[in-house]
């Protein structure tokens, strides 16, 4: 990979591609890792980087002759788009768009489900007891929209008809003013609400206003935000839950779809942007839980005692029967199973295997455990029984689960288009 400053160095072999965006966010990182891979493992490939382009660069990129341009986010997308099509316009080259910053684009655009990321952050609210839910994005920015049009449509599907929304910029580097409305917005939410933050970037400014105001996270309000970034989820205490979002499909369907146009390029002898580009459409992976919405808001105190119970002893292998004797009052297996479904909507055997699950998953992706210490860690009987019950709940061994995670941090090993 190279950047803007660098020349083409003569070498005839290597396909020249160029990226247009801000690499500083994760999303783009992680796409740009992506592709990268996939370039330099099965043809030779000089990528190179244009952060900020503008009028000015439209010469520079097309003296460097790429064979196809690759369109990430930036807080100018149009800008981008504009310097973009002026080199089209030259060179008759194709463009992927992986920006999801405004409705639509005027290139063929690979990118996240925006809608289905709102969608499963909803859902996870409501698994865990959530019915004060709250949005806070960035209006000005498609992506942000699609979540919050995802989230609110799933809640409103589930019988939650208001959600509290707080319109900001995406860097939180807003006035002073607006920060002072932030914090009378967080302070005005009921007690025990849920708030998606639409990405890491915001969730972070949420926390920090949190603090700011003594508000506890996630007893007072928990926080989910998006994209999995390593710096936001680790910079404050509590780390912040996230959503995974798979950038490396989102990068392998690119790469595809680059190498497609160039060879339907070369075969029709020149290329402009069609009139109606397609759009696919990835689906987020998961949500990553960490302590920042690591709890539950349910009313019934003995259930809530349960809840911890279940996540103390869960490397002892607890069951609903233990659960019993370990509660501080007596009571009968029955109305256990009735207050957890009254509370929760499912039984203290379906909420200890779903807990044993979720730990599973997150040991695999956030440590290097081995895989019988984490069998262990989740309360299964052997590392044989844990990996025939993870399959079948999962659909993928435990080993292929990390596998498939490290994948998306330093992308794919299937084999894209070639070029030639």
């Amino acid at each position: 990979m190279v950047t803007r400053n660098d020349k083409p160095q003569g070498n005839g072999a290597a396909h020249r591609l160029v990226f247009c965006g801000d690499t500083a966010g994760m999303y783009n990182r992680d796409i740009l890792r992506a592709v990268a891979q996939a370039a330099h493992q099965y043809f030779p490939a000089r990528i190179y980087l244009f952060h900020s382009p503008d009028t000015n660069d439209v010469q520079e990129i097309c003296a460097i002759k790429p064979l196809g341009i690759l369109v990430g986010g930036d807080k100018d997308t149009a800008r981008i788009y504009q310097v973009v099509t002026a080199v089209v316009q030259r060179l008759h080259i194709p463009v992927v768009d992986v920006s999801a910053a405004t409705d639509v684009s005027p290139f063929q655009r690979v990118i996240s489900d925006d809608v289905q990321v709102g969608r499963i952050v909803a859902a996870y609210f409501m698994a865990r007891g959530y019915r004060r839910l709250a949005f806070c994005g960035d209006e000005a920015l498609s992506w942000s929209i699609r979540r919050y049009r995802g989230f609110t449509s799933y809640a409103q599907e589930h019988g939650i008809l208001s959600v509290s929304r707080f319109n900001c910029r995406e860097n939180m580097s807003y006035p002073k003013g607006s920060r002072k409305d932030l914090s009378r917005w967080l302070t005005a939410l009921p007690d025990g609400c849920a708030l998606f933050a639409s990405n890491d970037r915001i969730a972070n400014g949420v926390i920090e206003a949190c603090c700011t105001k003594g508000l506890r996270v996630p007893e007072d309000i928990a926080v989910v935000g998006c994209d999995n970034d390593d710096l936001f989820g680790q910079l404050h205490s509590p780390p912040i839950s996230s959503v995974m979002l798979d950038t490396q499909q989102i990068g392998h369907n690119a790469i595809n779809a680059l190498a497609t146009a160039v060879k339907h390029r070369r075969g029709k002898g020149r290329h402009t942007p069609g009139r109606h580009p397609s759009e696919i459409l990835i689906p987020p992976l998961r949500i990553i839980t960490r302590r920042s919405s690591d709890l539950f808001a349910v009313d019934d105190k003995l259930v809530q005692e349960a809840l911890q119970l279940i996540r103390r002893h869960l490397a002892e292998n607890i069951s609903s029967k233990t659960l019993l004797y370990k509660l501080s009052k007596p009571i009968s297996r029955l109305t256990l199973y009735r207050r957890f479904m009254t509370a929760l909507g499912r039984s203290p055997a379906a909420e200890i295997n779903r807990v044993r699950f979720e730990t599973a998953m997150r040991l695999l992706q956030d440590t290097p455990q081995s895989i019988s210490k984490i069998a262990e860690a989740a309360g299964f009987a052997s590392r044989r029984h844990f990996t025939f019950a993870f399959h079948r709940e999962v659909g993928v061994t435990p080993r292929n689960f990390r596998e498939r995670h490290l994948q998306s941090r330093f992308p794919m090993q299937s084999n894209p288009h070639d070029f030639s």
